[in-house]
């Protein structure tokens, strides 16, 4: 091929909008990329011919092929990202992303994909990219195969917390939050909701509303205990079945499902309060391996789930958060058996 400037030029936009390839004039340029690759057409000539094609190659530059793949300017025009994912197949091209803006992502793929070792890999490149970068972002991974607990040797901004071996958690919302009545209606449905008694959240709203003021009695200021699964239970079991219920069968349904929750979870849930992941990781500058792999029976470990993260989201409407830069990343391991 000639290497005028107008013959380069004309054959990179063939090549970079696949014209020969895509397109009503593909059959066109198919023959001028076949005479560039020849050296037969001119420097002149393919100035010419880019004159005559040129709002032809600006629509489909606007609207190019959508199986080509994008060049690393166009996939990355503020320079390489620092967090990397790989290489695109079939190509050089560098996938990766950036901390911010705050986004949400989804890791797809059969068993056996490698969907965990990604995430692992990702986990480890988000917190050296922390790391390099001197800011305070938390990383908060929920483990669900036990993939991951030798991350929080990394160092000592890393805790490891296993919900069969230490880790203690309650109804208590995080510190933040001053509005316990809807913290109470979200525990309350997420209990409900997850041993598939959905009638019955009622019934426990109730009971922590009657119980919070017997254990926090004035002139205390803050609620500072919240009732633990047994002590539920237990007050359920010894008042009559309809004083917290409009029925009393959803009680008596409420007591048969608590009875092998508790019996399964340990102390994992009979705390008067509680991890708080605002108070004792974010605002400490921590980040945290979760492990929820031994958990049983399956709604157990959505439960944990489902308090973890709605302690994240509360504090984060109560604050009224709004940022355009990510100060927590929450890694959900197998997260398609929360959702199913």
């Amino acid at each position: 091929m000639k290497h005028g400037s107008h013959s380069q030029r004309l054959y990179n936009l063939i090549i970079r909008y696949r014209l020969d390839d895509y397109g009503p004039r593909a059959h066109e340029f198919a023959v001028l990329r076949s005479l560039l690759e020849a050296g037969r057409i001119s420097d002149g000539q393919a100035y010419s011919i880019l004159f005559t094609y040129e709002s032809y190659i600006d629509g489909q530059s606007r609207f190019p092929d959508p199986t080509r793949y994008p060049t690393e300017e166009e996939l990355h025009p503020d320079g390489p990202p620092p967090i990397a994912i790989g290489i695109l197949h079939g190509t050089s091209l560098r996938a990766g992303y950036s901390l911010d803006p705050p986004a949400h992502a989804l890791t797809v793929g059969e068993s056996g994909a490698g969907k965990s070792t990604f995430l692992r890999s990702q986990v480890i490149a988000l917190d050296e990219c922390v790391r390099d970068e001197g800011r305070k972002c938390c990383i908060l991974v929920i483990d669900a195969k036990n993939d991951f607990t030798d991350i929080p040797g990394r160092g000592p901004h890393w805790r490891h917390f296993s919900a069969t071996d230490g880790l203690r958690m309650a109804m208590n919302p995080p510190a933040s939050v001053r509005n316990l009545r809807h913290w109470v209606s979200q525990v309350s449905e997420i209990l409900a909701a997850r041993l598939d008694i959905i009638a019955s959240a009622t019934v426990l709203a109730n009971i922590i509303r009657w119980l919070l003021p017997l254990l926090n009695p004035a002139p205390a200021s803050t609620i500072t205990q919240w009732p633990g699964l047994p002590l539920i239970h237990q007050i359920l079991k010894q008042s009559p079945h309809d004083l917290f219920a409009g029925k009393a069968q959803y009680s008596e349904t409420l007591i048969n499902n608590l009875d092998g929750l508790i019996q399964s979870a340990g102390p994992l849930l009979d705390n008067e309060a509680g991890l708080d992941v605002e108070e004792h990781l974010i605002n400490q500058g921590l980040s945290a391996v979760i492990s929820i792999a031994n958990l049983k029976p399956a709604s157990l470990k959505w439960i944990a789930t489902d308090l973890l993260l709605s302690q994240i989201l509360f504090s984060r409407l109560e604050s009224g958060a709004k940022t355009d830069q990510t100060d927590l990343v929450v890694v959900i391991d197998e997260a398609d058996t929360l959702i199913s």
